[in-house]
């Protein structure tokens, strides 16, 4: 299940999937990146992160430093 992770407010579940390129960049406000995660799934982040606030719920759940709103989702959630 797809999850918004942002700064300040808890996560929201339920994303409506399949997501797009269009709706990744409108959830994170920026060009994305897609990091891999080792148990598969996947951590949608802004491609430059410099200047933006650490996101310590996406940084936990990823196991490194993520800087601003992240999406967390599966591989098959991706359009």
């Amino acid at each position: 299940m797809a999850s918004l992770i942002p700064i300040t407010e808890p996560m929201q579940h339920g994303l409506l999937v399949p997501i797009t390129l269009d709706r990744f960049q409108e959830y994170i406000g920026a060009f994305i990146e897609f990091i891999p995660l080792p148990c598969g799934d996947y951590m949608v982040v802004a491609e430059v992160q410099a200047g933006l606030p650490r996101n310590q719920t996406a940084s936990a759940l990823a196991g490194f430093r993520v800087c601003g709103i992240a999406v967390l989702c599966q591989p098959s959630e991706i359009a």
